[in-house]
């Protein structure tokens, strides 16, 4: 009996992109012998890395531009170009991405993402009529200044000097779009996003991702108070606020940002992924899906790419297998689309061993191919 099996695992964040997990999942299945067809197609949901795999996908160009990173170094960084679309897809991660600086050097009090919108200026400079930017894995809580700053906005407090940080927005007098990119007017510019958190107010962005960006309370804290002021100014501008937007704590605030100076549209990741990819189309050839990440908790159940496919795959009868680095304490599976789960922490005795992620989730995928025999084939 031949079953067809689809591997859509999302990125193990710290270890393994999600083309590695892919790839190591099948290795798994190929030892185990699998009689059927065994299908690669990782996914991303907005997070780290969606960009690339939209883009590899789409057989986008990879055009590469020099940018300012988050240290302030002049860096090439690559983007997607679909020139008969006349379609960008842009990796905010790409420059500033939390992967890309060591603990000592986060600084979310003035980090900013002036580098993805220097990618954006480039995307305009060709013409684009609609940009996807994948916005997950940010090193910035900045609310789309930099962004902001490097498409021609100007951010001024009361003296008439720029603001170029977020935590100097308790400072700010006056928002300037007059020299803001025109090209912007002729382009649909959508934010996927991997999060459903609001930017202020219970339960804000800032206050949830802050301490994984480096912000103490008391960082915070003065985070807060400035994106408060700016919010203040942008209502006062007759702009929307940045309050209360669905989604608009996406990437420290830049969902937020871009939506009310922009009028970008906030989109969910995987959902975006899913019909451009067309993914969608190919479901219906397989009976079981194994997806994964790092860690399987609640979070995952509030809509990350595993959860989000096996939503889909339950639309088709598909059985979703879901594999993790390390399940925790607070994953219910009874309330979850997935038929069962695997994590690699208890299953090898040195599975914290990141460097043996690869070797680990090929094993794991090995007894669960056999596991799906015993299951499937015998009863």
């Amino acid at each position: 009996m031949n079953t067809n099996v689809l591997i859509a695992p999302n990125a193990f964040k710290h270890s393994l992109s999600a083309p590695e997990a892919a790839k190591a999942i099948q290795l798994g299945f190929e030892q185990a012998e699998w009689k059927g067809l065994l299908r690669s197609f990782p996914i991303g949901d907005g997070g780290t890395g969606t960009g690339s795999l939209l883009a590899a996908v789409l057989k986008a160009t990879l055009i590469k531009t020099p940018v300012e990173n988050l240290l302030g170094v002049i860096e090439l960084v690559e983007w997607g170009w679909c020139a008969e679309e006349e379609l960008a897809i842009i990796d905010l991660s790409a420059a500033n991405g939390l992967h890309k600086i060591t603990d000592d050097q986060k600084d979310p009090l003035h980090l900013t993402t002036y580098g993805t919108g220097q990618l954006i200026k480039a995307a305009l400079q060709k013409k684009a009529k609609e940009i996807l930017l994948c916005v997950g894995g940010s090193a910035t809580i900045d609310g789309g200044i930099g962004i902001a700053q490097a498409l021609g906005v100007k951010f001024i407090d009361h003296r008439g000097n720029e603001i170029s940080t977020p935590v100097d927005l308790i400072h700010l007098a006056e928002i300037d779009k007059s020299g803001a990119d025109k090209q912007l007017q002729n382009c649909s510019l959508k934010v996927l996003c991997d999060v459903n958190t609001t930017f202020l107010g219970a339960q804000n962005a800032i206050e949830v991702y802050g301490p994984q960006k480096g912000a103490d309370t008391g960082m915070q804290n003065l985070l807060i108070r400035s994106f408060k002021k700016y919010n203040s100014l942008l209502e006062y501008y007759g702009y929307e606020s940045i309050a209360g937007i669905e989604k608009g704590g996406a990437a420290g605030g830049v969902a937020a940002g871009m939506k009310t100076l922009f009028n970008a549209q906030l989109v969910d990741g995987f959902e975006t992924f899913y019909t451009y990819t067309g993914l969608d189309k190919q479901m219906p050839e397989f009976q079981i899906l194994i997806t994964g990440e790092g860690k399987l908790d609640n979070q995952t159940l509030e809509g990350k790419g595993p959860y989000a496919i096996a939503r889909k795959a339950q639309h088709f009868n598909i059985k979703t297998v879901v594999v993790a680095g390390v399940i925790q304490e607070d994953f219910n599976i009874d309330n979850s689309p997935f038929y069962s789960a695997y994590d690699i922490i208890s299953n090898f005795k040195n599975g914290n061993d990141f460097s043996q992620t690869p070797h680990f989730l090929t094993e794991l995928a090995k007894r669960i191919a056999n596991d799906l025999k015993d299951h499937l084939w015998k009863h």
